[in-house]
């Protein structure tokens, strides 16, 4: 993959294009020059970097950083953004049949029970299937035991 550089942040990056050309029955593979691949952009440098992929990267604050070193909190700030928008489209509406069970039924009644079941339920699956990503569940097993046995 290659990078483009300018003012030390990546600023652009894609994979390595290649070319395979038939002729006369002989095939060759052809790479094109670096700076081709970032044709109308102004930048200072490209860099190949063979020991990543365009995957292990995302794009954050203006430059492309790879994603072990974005913000745990930026993860988690898509995650609730995903939980919100879940919880409008598919708890809500459950919501509302609860509320009206329990107007129309009262507290006890078992169809407002059965709706609020049902609320409490989809509510659940959307936090189960987005969970937050915890800082320690992500870090290596002998970062935790040092970080739990520091008096900081």
């Amino acid at each position: 993959m290659f990078k483009a550089i300018k003012d030390n942040k990546i600023i652009a990056i894609c994979e390595k294009k290649e070319v395979e050309v038939t002729y006369d029955n002989v095939s060759k593979t052809i790479s094109f020059n670096p700076k081709d691949h970032f044709p109308c952009l102004v930048y200072d440098e490209v860099i190949e970097d063979t020991e990543h992929s365009v995957d292990e990267y995302e794009h954050y604050q203006g430059e492309f950083l790879l994603k072990t070193y974005i913000p745990v909190e930026v993860y988690n700030e898509q995650i609730r953004q995903t939980r919100q928008s879940l919880f409008t489209e598919q708890a809500d509406p459950l919501k509302l049949d609860y509320d009206e069970a329990l107007a129309r039924y009262g507290e006890t009644d078992e169809r407002t029970i059965e709706a609020k079941n049902t609320w409490l339920a989809k509510k659940d699956e959307i936090r189960a299937d987005n969970p937050y990503i915890n800082i320690e569940d992500t870090l290596p097993e002998e970062i935790n035991d040092l970080q739990s046995t520091s008096n900081l």
